[in-house]
């Protein structure tokens, strides 16, 4: 299948440290396949990787909507969410992401004294 081999491909450039490729290969992968969460959620951590928050934000949400029990998408939604200094939705998605077995932006957030109740 052609989405899995520009999707491992994705990963191959991702580890070796070229992002753009990997990009690149992550949207021919989405292309084929547009619900496919885990290249939604690697693209995004790509775009996080280069600073560009906004599109690490899209790409997290549509791996949510496409896999709502993914738990490392809303811990990095989170913390982008603090990287753009949206407090509320970090500490909703920290959570999410804490009920689902993945707890490390929660604690940062405890541990930061910025999650209130």
């Amino acid at each position: 299948n052609f989405a899995a081999a520009y999707y491992n491909r994705a990963l191959t450039y991702h580890n070796l440290g070229d992002l753009n490729k990997a990009i690149g290969d992550y949207t021919q992968a989405i292309d084929i396949d547009p619900k496919d969460a885990k290249a939604y959620y690697n693209r995004a951590n790509a775009y996080a990787k280069l600073g560009d928050a906004s599109k690490a934000l899209a790409d997290y949400t549509q791996a949510i909507k496409f896999n709502p029990k993914l738990a490392n998408a809303y811990n990095n939604r989170a913390a982008t969410y603090i990287v753009l200094n949206d407090p509320k939705r970090a500490i909703k998605d920290a959570k999410k992401a804490c009920e689902l077995g993945n707890c490390k932006v929660l604690r940062y957030l405890e541990n930061n004294k910025l999650s209130r109740d």
